[in-house]
């Protein structure tokens, strides 16, 4: 199992460490997301980043907060990159355009699209303006990843039917071989238990090839986060 950061701030650094140490006896979790205050000046980002390298688990950042880009400063995403870690992408659909044009200027940096590109509901409208950030965060290539979760929340359930216009627009736009699937507990136990969530997965990728399958439920996980 893996663990990503549900919030981050000052504790953050210290986070990444101690579940890196519980980690060293039970060896869970086999990686860790940590995080920065991201209103922080870039030094000080830098420094919180560099403090969690000592994790050997640590393998990279979801910053979350409000800040005036869809994206770090590239500063921090070179810094990102120099490092070998992971961004996590935490935006909302009508920022996936913008986040897409900010993240072409840093090449070799991993991306990972948190929650589907997080929609803000299931409109008609909502969809074509998510599938266009989708496409454009696709086409920066195979360092961007889309981790198909956290779909309960704006859309008020996980049955089949309401999830599967999103899960199969992803995996059109990406592949399957660069998305994986992925939960929000606790959250998502407002709408399901988490068998549910993936039993509805598998309903919606019943047909697909094993090695898509395998990528989906495992694989892009595993080579992303090197678990």
């Amino acid at each position: 199992l893996g663990n990503v950061a549900a919030a981050t701030g000052v504790h953050s650094g210290s986070e990444t460490l101690e579940l890196d140490r519980l980690a060293g006896s039970d060896g869970q979790p086999v990686a860790i997301v940590g995080g920065y205050v991201p209103t922080a000046p870039v030094s000080e980002i830098v420094e919180q980043i560099d403090a969690q390298l000592a994790a050997e688990r640590f393998r990279g950042v979801r910053p979350m907060g409000r800040t005036d880009r869809p994206v770090p400063d590239p500063a921090v995403l070179q810094a990102l990159r120099d490092r070998g870690l992971v961004l996590d992408l935490m935006v909302r659909s009508h920022q996936l355009t913008e986040a897409a044009r900010d993240l072409a200027s840093v090449d070799d940096l991993v991306v990972v699209v948190e929650h589907a590109g997080w929609p803000a509901d299931g409109a008609e409208a909502e969809f074509t303006r998510w599938r266009d950030g989708i496409t454009a965060l696709a086409g920066l290539g195979d360092r961007v990843v889309c981790k198909l979760s956290g779909l309960a929340m704006p859309l008020g359930s996980v049955a089949p039917d309401t999830l599967a216009p999103w899960i199969t627009g992803a995996i059109e736009a990406f592949g399957p071989h660069r998305c994986m699937f992925g939960s929000n507990f606790p959250v998502d136990g407002l709408h399901c238990t988490l068998e549910e969530l993936f039993e509805s997965y598998a309903t919606i990728c019943r047909g697909l090839p094993p090695g898509d399958l395998e990528s989906l439920f495992a694989g892009t996980a595993e080579r992303t986060y090197r678990c």
